[in-house]
This record gives C-alpha cells, structure tokens and sequence, in this order.
C-alpha cells in the first residue's frame, strides 16, 4: 500500500433482511479485519456504514476508537435503500460533517437488487460528479444489467462471502496503485 495518500474511503455495507445472520457477521468481521490490516495510518480516513430500512453509520477515525455516529435518511418502502444510503455518503459524511481528504471512495457491499436501480445510477453519477469514486462488490446475489451499466468497469462479482477479502484488499490495492 503506497504511503501519502489522503484518502477518505467508505466501506458501505448492505444490511438488508436478504442477507443471513451468517453472512452478515462475515461482512463485519472482514470489515473489521480490513480496518485492522490498515493499520493506523494518518494518510487514510476509514468510514464503516451499514444500511438496511435505516441507515447508521459508525466513524472511525484512524481506528482510535473515537466513534461517532450519524442517523440519516430513513425510507418509506422495503428493499434495499442503496440509492439513499450512497447519497447520505456524499451529502452528509463527505458533505455536511467534511473531510479534507484529496481522494474520496466509496465500495459498497451488497448482495441484491436495489429497491430503486434508477436512484442508485442517479446517485453514482451525482458522485463522480463530484469526484468520489464509487466501487461494488457484489455478493452472491443476482447480477442484473443495471449494476454493470451503473458501476461499469468498478463493479466486481462473487460467488460467495469467503472471496470478500482477497477481492476487497485487491480492490484496494489497485485502486491505490492508481493514485
């Protein structure tokens, strides 16, 4: 991993009923693994959020445990709010509450169809717009046109929750190597 980088990077995970208590603790102890494996580090700004019908994101700040948390958006409707959780991101995390950093990234973790694939392009879009790069992983759910066309070539498939980590400090490493 390349020292220097000034980078703000979320991982955000998808909580929704589709995904099995199993898979679930998987995905945060991979999560929590990441983070670890990072170290502490000043050049990289870590931010875990999960969503589900809510939306709470927990902040870690150069993994010193001072954790902060953040209530946003709530939908109306079942499924699974990405589209609202990749706008609270920007808007609230990157937006409101700031970072400084020169890069931001964001990789969401999902294992299913949004509730509104639209919103999700929308808000995709609205972040490159904005110059935060959004990646995902998605996880042994089905793999629909809409996630190839939003994500394009930032977007990567597993077949299943074991492959999370190789395919995440993968991910991570070439997304550094770029910088």
């Amino acid at each position: 991993i390349i020292d220097n980088l000034d980078m703000s990077l979320t991982l955000l995970m998808d909580g929704s009923g589709s995904v099995g208590s199993g898979e679930w603790n998987l995905m945060q102890q991979v999560c929590a693994a990441f983070a670890q494996a990072l170290g502490r580090r000043d050049d990289i700004e870590l931010i875990v959020a999960s969503y589900s019908s809510g939306f709470e994101t927990v902040i870690s700040r150069h993994f010193d445990k001072r954790l902060g948390k953040y209530h946003a958006a709530r939908p109306d409707a079942g499924g699974t709010p990405s589209g609202i959780a990749l706008a609270a991101i920007r808007d609230s995390i990157y937006g409101r509450l700031g970072t400084r950093r020169r890069d931001k990234v964001i990789i969401h973790l999902t294992d299913g169809q949004p509730s509104d694939p639209y919103e999700v392009k929308k808000q995709v879009d609205l972040n490159r717009e904005q110059h935060i790069e959004t990646f995902c992983i998605l996880i042994g759910g089905w793999e629909s046109p809409e996630f190839r066309e939003t994500y394009g070539k930032r977007f990567q498939r597993l077949d299943d929750y074991g492959q999370l980590m190789q395919c995440l400090t993968g991910l991570f490493a070439s997304i550094t190597e770029a910088r």
